[in-house]
Protein backbone atom coordinates (compact mmCIF):
# COMPACT_ATOMS: atom_id res chain seq x y z
CA UNK A 1 0.00 0.00 0.00
CA UNK A 2 1.49 3.31 -1.07
CA UNK A 3 0.91 6.75 0.40
CA UNK A 4 -0.46 9.36 -1.96
CA UNK A 5 1.83 12.38 -1.87
CA UNK A 6 0.80 14.23 -5.04
CA UNK A 7 -1.83 16.64 -3.76
CA UNK A 8 -1.93 19.76 -5.84
CA UNK A 9 -3.91 21.89 -8.25
CA UNK A 10 -3.51 20.11 -11.54
CA UNK A 11 -3.27 23.00 -13.97
CA UNK A 12 0.08 21.71 -15.23
CA UNK A 13 -1.33 18.29 -16.18
CA UNK A 14 -4.02 19.34 -18.65
CA UNK A 15 -1.97 17.90 -21.49
CA UNK A 16 -3.21 14.44 -20.46
CA UNK A 17 -6.80 13.18 -20.65
CA UNK A 18 -8.17 12.86 -17.13
CA UNK A 19 -11.16 11.44 -15.32
CA UNK A 20 -12.47 13.78 -12.62
CA UNK A 21 -14.60 12.57 -9.70
CA UNK A 22 -16.12 15.43 -7.73
CA UNK A 23 -17.29 15.18 -4.11
CA UNK A 24 -19.59 17.62 -2.35
CA UNK A 25 -20.27 15.87 0.99
CA UNK A 26 -18.22 14.29 3.77
CA UNK A 27 -20.30 11.98 5.96
CA UNK A 28 -19.07 10.55 9.27
CA UNK A 29 -20.34 7.29 10.79
CA UNK A 30 -19.63 5.23 13.89
CA UNK A 31 -19.93 1.46 13.69
CA UNK A 32 -21.06 -0.44 16.78
CA UNK A 33 -20.36 -4.17 16.60
CA UNK A 34 -22.22 -6.95 18.32
CA UNK A 35 -19.95 -9.76 17.09
CA UNK A 36 -17.10 -10.62 14.67
CA UNK A 37 -15.92 -7.03 14.05
CA UNK A 38 -14.53 -3.98 15.82
CA UNK A 39 -16.15 -0.65 16.59
CA UNK A 40 -14.76 2.08 14.36
CA UNK A 41 -15.32 5.56 12.99
CA UNK A 42 -15.23 6.02 9.22
CA UNK A 43 -16.11 8.59 6.57
CA UNK A 44 -17.66 8.65 3.12
CA UNK A 45 -16.81 11.28 0.53
CA UNK A 46 -19.76 11.42 -1.86
CA UNK A 47 -21.32 13.21 -4.78
CA UNK A 48 -24.89 13.93 -3.72
CA UNK A 49 -26.17 13.70 -7.32
CA UNK A 50 -24.14 10.67 -8.46
CA UNK A 51 -23.85 7.59 -6.25
CA UNK A 52 -21.95 5.53 -8.83
CA UNK A 53 -18.70 6.34 -7.01
CA UNK A 54 -17.53 7.10 -3.47
CA UNK A 55 -14.52 7.20 -1.17
CA UNK A 56 -14.50 5.40 2.17
CA UNK A 57 -11.93 6.60 4.70
CA UNK A 58 -10.87 4.66 7.79
CA UNK A 59 -8.17 5.46 10.32
CA UNK A 60 -4.87 3.72 9.59
CA UNK A 61 -3.15 5.45 12.51
CA UNK A 62 -2.97 8.95 14.01
CA UNK A 63 -1.39 10.39 10.84
CA UNK A 64 -2.97 8.52 7.93
CA UNK A 65 -6.28 7.42 6.48
CA UNK A 66 -6.78 4.22 4.53
CA UNK A 67 -8.61 5.05 1.29
CA UNK A 68 -11.03 2.81 -0.55
CA UNK A 69 -12.17 4.44 -3.80
CA UNK A 70 -14.84 2.67 -5.87
CA UNK A 71 -16.29 3.68 -9.22
CA UNK A 72 -19.06 1.18 -9.94
CA UNK A 73 -18.40 1.74 -13.65
CA UNK A 74 -14.72 0.92 -13.72
CA UNK A 75 -11.93 2.26 -11.48
CA UNK A 76 -10.95 1.38 -7.93
CA UNK A 77 -8.10 2.14 -5.56
CA UNK A 78 -6.86 1.04 -2.15
CA UNK A 79 -4.15 3.27 -0.80
CA UNK A 80 -3.42 5.62 2.09
CA UNK A 81 -3.08 9.35 2.57
CA UNK A 82 -1.81 11.74 5.22
CA UNK A 83 -4.78 13.23 7.06
CA UNK A 84 -3.46 16.80 6.96
CA UNK A 85 -2.89 16.55 3.20
CA UNK A 86 -6.40 15.26 2.55
CA UNK A 87 -8.03 17.97 4.65
CA UNK A 88 -6.12 20.73 2.83
CA UNK A 89 -6.25 19.39 -0.73
CA UNK A 90 -8.94 20.31 -3.21
CA UNK A 91 -7.57 18.06 -5.96
CA UNK A 92 -6.33 14.53 -5.23
CA UNK A 93 -4.27 12.80 -7.90
CA UNK A 94 -4.18 8.99 -7.69
CA UNK A 95 -1.23 7.58 -9.68
CA UNK A 96 -1.82 4.69 -12.09
CA UNK A 97 0.10 2.25 -9.91
CA UNK A 98 -2.60 2.75 -7.25
CA UNK A 99 -5.51 2.30 -9.68
CA UNK A 100 -7.18 -0.98 -10.59
CA UNK A 101 -10.24 -2.16 -12.45
CA UNK A 102 -13.45 -2.63 -10.48
CA UNK A 103 -15.88 -5.40 -11.35
CA UNK A 104 -18.83 -6.55 -9.28
CA UNK A 105 -18.66 -10.37 -9.26
CA UNK A 106 -22.21 -10.56 -7.86
CA UNK A 107 -23.89 -8.41 -10.50
CA UNK A 108 -25.76 -11.41 -11.92
CA UNK A 109 -27.28 -12.11 -8.51
CA UNK A 110 -29.37 -8.95 -8.49
CA UNK A 111 -32.42 -11.05 -9.35
CA UNK A 112 -32.02 -12.82 -5.99
CA UNK A 113 -32.46 -9.59 -3.99
CA UNK A 114 -34.79 -6.64 -3.69
CA UNK A 115 -35.47 -3.55 -1.64
CA UNK A 116 -38.62 -3.38 0.46
CA UNK A 117 -39.96 -0.08 1.75
CA UNK A 118 -41.17 -0.46 5.32
CA UNK A 119 -43.41 1.61 7.53
CA UNK A 120 -41.68 4.76 8.81
CA UNK A 121 -39.87 4.11 12.08
CA UNK A 122 -40.25 6.29 15.19
CA UNK A 123 -37.03 7.44 16.90
CA UNK A 124 -37.13 9.94 19.77
CA UNK A 125 -40.54 11.21 18.72
CA UNK A 126 -39.69 11.64 15.02
CA UNK A 127 -40.55 9.44 12.04
CA UNK A 128 -37.92 8.37 9.51
CA UNK A 129 -38.08 6.55 6.18
CA UNK A 130 -37.13 2.89 6.57
CA UNK A 131 -36.31 0.20 4.01
CA UNK A 132 -34.39 -3.07 3.80
CA UNK A 133 -32.34 -5.01 1.27
CA UNK A 134 -33.39 -8.63 1.44
CA UNK A 135 -32.79 -12.05 -0.08
CA UNK A 136 -35.72 -13.42 -2.10
CA UNK A 137 -35.04 -17.16 -2.28
CA UNK A 138 -36.75 -18.19 0.92
CA UNK A 139 -35.86 -18.57 4.58
CA UNK A 140 -34.46 -22.10 4.29
CA UNK A 141 -32.05 -21.18 1.50
CA UNK A 142 -31.14 -17.96 3.30
CA UNK A 143 -30.11 -19.92 6.39
CA UNK A 144 -28.28 -22.61 4.42
CA UNK A 145 -26.21 -19.98 2.59
CA UNK A 146 -25.91 -17.84 5.74
CA UNK A 147 -27.22 -14.72 3.99
CA UNK A 148 -28.18 -11.76 6.12
CA UNK A 149 -30.19 -8.58 5.58
CA UNK A 150 -29.46 -4.85 5.57
CA UNK A 151 -31.88 -2.31 7.02
CA UNK A 152 -31.61 1.42 6.34
CA UNK A 153 -33.09 4.34 8.29
CA UNK A 154 -32.90 7.64 6.38
CA UNK A 155 -32.05 11.04 7.86
CA UNK A 156 -34.87 13.53 7.38
CA UNK A 157 -34.43 16.58 5.11
CA UNK A 158 -31.64 14.90 3.10
CA UNK A 159 -33.62 13.95 0.00
CA UNK A 160 -31.10 16.01 -2.00
CA UNK A 161 -28.66 13.07 -1.70
CA UNK A 162 -28.92 9.86 -3.73
CA UNK A 163 -28.73 6.61 -1.70
CA UNK A 164 -25.25 5.68 -0.44
CA UNK A 165 -25.05 1.98 -1.27
CA UNK A 166 -21.67 0.56 -0.27
CA UNK A 167 -22.74 -2.99 -1.17
CA UNK A 168 -22.31 -3.35 -4.94
CA UNK A 169 -25.29 -5.69 -5.36
CA UNK A 170 -27.54 -3.19 -3.57
CA UNK A 171 -26.31 -0.45 -5.90
CA UNK A 172 -27.05 -2.57 -8.98
CA UNK A 173 -30.54 -3.31 -7.65
CA UNK A 174 -31.17 0.41 -7.07
CA UNK A 175 -29.87 1.20 -10.57
CA UNK A 176 -32.44 -1.13 -12.11
CA UNK A 177 -35.50 -0.11 -10.10
CA UNK A 178 -34.80 3.09 -8.14
CA UNK A 179 -37.61 2.10 -5.79
CA UNK A 180 -36.27 3.53 -2.52
CA UNK A 181 -36.26 7.13 -1.25
CA UNK A 182 -33.27 9.43 -1.58
CA UNK A 183 -31.48 10.52 1.56
CA UNK A 184 -28.37 10.16 3.71
CA UNK A 185 -28.41 7.03 5.84
CA UNK A 186 -29.08 7.83 9.50
CA UNK A 187 -28.55 4.24 10.60
CA UNK A 188 -27.69 0.98 8.86
CA UNK A 189 -28.38 -2.32 10.61
CA UNK A 190 -26.79 -5.56 9.46
CA UNK A 191 -28.76 -8.65 10.49
CA UNK A 192 -27.26 -12.13 10.29
CA UNK A 193 -28.97 -15.14 8.73
CA UNK A 194 -30.50 -15.92 12.14
CA UNK A 195 -31.93 -12.36 12.22
CA UNK A 196 -29.52 -11.39 14.99
CA UNK A 197 -27.89 -7.95 14.86
CA UNK A 198 -24.24 -8.14 13.75
CA UNK A 199 -23.55 -4.40 13.79
CA UNK A 200 -25.07 -0.94 13.48
CA UNK A 201 -23.61 2.08 11.70
CA UNK A 202 -24.92 5.40 12.99
CA UNK A 203 -24.63 8.85 11.43
CA UNK A 204 -22.45 11.26 13.39
CA UNK A 205 -22.47 14.31 11.10
CA UNK A 206 -22.29 15.43 7.49
CA UNK A 207 -20.97 18.60 5.86
CA UNK A 208 -20.47 20.22 2.47
CA UNK A 209 -17.03 19.89 0.88
CA UNK A 210 -15.37 20.59 -2.46
CA UNK A 211 -12.86 17.92 -3.47
CA UNK A 212 -11.95 16.16 -6.71
CA UNK A 213 -10.14 12.89 -7.37
CA UNK A 214 -8.21 12.87 -10.65
CA UNK A 215 -7.19 9.69 -12.49
CA UNK A 216 -5.35 9.71 -15.81
CA UNK A 217 -7.29 8.00 -18.61
CA UNK A 218 -4.08 6.16 -19.48
CA UNK A 219 -4.48 4.18 -16.23
CA UNK A 220 -7.30 2.26 -17.89
CA UNK A 221 -4.89 1.00 -20.52
CA UNK A 222 -2.35 -0.32 -18.04
CA UNK A 223 -4.48 -2.96 -16.32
Amino acid sequence: MKIITSFFLLFSCTIFAQKHYTFDYAIEYKRYCKKACDDETFFFLTNSKDNSYFVRLTNKDSLEYKILFIDQNGNSSRTSVFKDSLHLAEYINIPCNNVGKYRNPYKKRVKDYDFENLKDTLINGEYYSFYKFKYLKGERKKRRKKIGELQYIIQDSTEFHTPILYLATAYEEWLQKKNIPNGIIKEKIHLGYKNDTLYKEKLVRYKKINKTIVIQDSCNNSH
